[in-house]
Formats: C-alpha cells, structure tokens, sequence
C-alpha cells in the first residue's frame, strides 16, 4: 500500500508532496528497497526483515523535502 500527502498553503499555495513513514528493507547490496504492508512484498522482503522506516520530511528551514530514513532497534 502506498500513499502520498498533497500540503498546500492557504497563504501562498505552495505545495508540499509528502509519504510515510514506509517500512523497508535493505538488499544485498544495501539498498533500501519497500518492505510492504501489512505483508512483505516479495520473498526477498520476507527473508530480509524489516530494517526500518522511511519517510518524505519537508524542512521549514531550507524549504526542502528530505528523505528521513529510521533504523529500528528491537
């Protein structure tokens, strides 16, 4: 399931597209790769495990959309 945020000021309509967080993996290579939800996507994803979570992130301070990427500690 993959979703996405459309956030427009009421001011100045600027428009800010955002998602997350998503739950990934990490592939051979390490590469971050979507895990799936509520199930893994692929065989890969279920023998990888879930390596954390990943979101878009807008920045009021350098007026960006950032990748913000979270490993999870169990």
């Amino acid at each position: 399931m993959k979703a996405g945020y459309i956030h427009q000021c009421s001011h100045c309509a600027y428009i800010i597209r955002t998602s997350g967080p998503w739950k990934f993996y990490r592939d051979k290579e390490g590469k971050r790769k979507p895990y799936g939800h509520p199930v893994p996507i692929s065989a890969e994803a279920k023998e990888r495990g879930i390596y954390g979570l990943s979101a878009k992130i807008y920045c009021l301070e350098c007026d960006r959309v950032h990748d913000l990427v979270n490993k999870l500690y169990i």
